[in-house]
């Protein structure tokens, strides 16, 4: 296998590069917008090509076995220092029934080889579910699903979505004509497709009583606040309640949000504290109820949690970080499912470009979104989430109209 990294303007470009160097079996593995890209450099893409030594022509051996994309410039070494002789060898030699053999490879390579073998695998299975080879009429097709994988859409989603929109937009012109279609109008379609599977918790239709879980780290906190903020803007009589005793600094951050809110605050340990808290704030409109992060594995402390929160009557959020990988998404779906979570809020939009996660989230939970948070200010980072800014967020509409 030989795997190296292509660069272009666009997704188009660097997909050209890709083809021209290693021909129609490449395989993508990945697929990255440059952060800080040059004129001609906006898109890296790592490819791999699968050279079989039974049915291949080893051109140049040093060519071969090359793996400096992954293990840098002095990896690079001839064949005949590294790998035994056979420099010579021709497409004769690997025919059927010829005794002579493909060069013997030295154990770390044996172990990289693998890796990448497996590797390649893997995203041989998803290039088959990925529609690159559906025979779409439009390359821009190609280039929205590059765009989708590389904002860490799920493979099946992104293939269903651009699946439905090539059958959209065929059913609606003649084929002859939809070979002529711009980016424009295709990314339009796709747009809507996405839009059609996003479902929002809007705020009439919100319990009085809302709780917010979710892993460490996602900010469950600085989100509460700015919740406060924003039913007070709307003339709600707010109070906050808090079962963080855990973290460091939890109970006095909370506090403080509620002095610079002029809202009450009560910290409380277990549920039944908790209930009278509850019972105390019963005249409020809303009341917003903070937890302490849970790591997903932490299955004793979310045990615990649970048991505390099995008083409340409301909605519960989960609060998910955008940048989290697939993974360990479905892994904090899955174990957060015993709390009913009534909807899905995602925070720290400002610190990721891959926004997939939150797509990816409402399939697999058959969740609505209820609120996204892009920074750190209370309450001007906090909004209310729509199909069209997740659209947005995924296809770059805005910037592209």
């Amino acid at each position: 296998m030989r795997v190296k990294r292509f660069y272009g303007k666009d997704s188009t470009a660097a997909l050209n590069a890709v083809k021209l160097a290693f021909g129609q079996d490449a395989v993508i593995l990945e697929t990255v917008k440059l952060p800080e890209a040059k004129a001609d450099a906006r898109i890296e893409i790592l490819a791999a090509v699968d050279y079989d030594p039974t049915l291949k022509v080893v051109r140049e051996t040093k060519e071969f076995f090359e793996i400096d994309s992954l293990r840098g410039d002095d990896a690079a070494e001839t064949k005949s220092d590294k790998y035994g002789s056979g420099a010579n060898l021709t497409k004769n030699d690997y025919a059927a029934g010829s005794p002579a053999e493909p060069p013997v490879a030295k154990p770390e390579y044996d172990s990289l080889r693998q890796e990448l073998s497996q590797v390649k695998g893997m995203m041989g299975r998803l290039l088959v579910g990925s529609g690159l080879n559906e025979g779409w009429s439009q390359p821009c097709f190609a280039d929205l699903l590059t765009q989708l994988l590389a904002r860490k859409v799920s493979s099946e989603i992104a293939h269903d979505l651009l699946t439905e929109t090539h059958t959209e937009i065929g059913g609606q012109f003649p084929l002859e004509k939809s070979k002529s279609f711009t980016m424009a109008l295709v990314k339009a379609a796709l747009a809507q497709q996405l839009m059609q599977r996003v479902k929002i918790l809007k705020r009439v239709d919100m319990a009085r009583v809302i709780t917010l879980v979710g892993p460490t780290g996602v900010g469950k906190t600085t989100t509460l606040a700015k919740l406060a903020a924003t039913f007070l803007a709307r003339g709600e009589r707010v109070a906050l309640i808090s079962v963080d005793t855990f973290r460091l600094g939890a109970a006095e951050q909370i506090r403080e949000y509620g002095r610079r809110l002029n809202v009450p605050v009560e910290i409380v340990k277990e549920h039944r504290e908790l209930l009278t808290a509850l019972k105390g704030f019963a005249g409020f409109d809303r009341v917003l109820v903070d937890t302490m992060g849970r790591s997903s594995r932490d299955h004793e402390g979310l045990a615990n949690l649970f048991r505390v929160l099995k008083v409340v009557v409301g909605d519960t959020f989960l609060v998910l970080p955008a940048a989290l990988q697939e993974e360990d998404l479905l892994e904090n779906l899955v174990h957060f499912r015993p709390f009913a979570c009534r909807a899905l809020l995602f925070t720290k939009l400002d610190e990721t470009l891959c926004y997939g996660s939150i797509l990816n989230a409402l399939s697999y939970a058959q969740l609505p979104l209820s609120f996204f948070t892009d920074g750190q200010q209370v309450p001007d980072d906090l909004e209310t989430a729509s199909a069209e800014r997740l659209a947005d967020l995924l296809l770059d509409i805005v910037d592209n109209q």
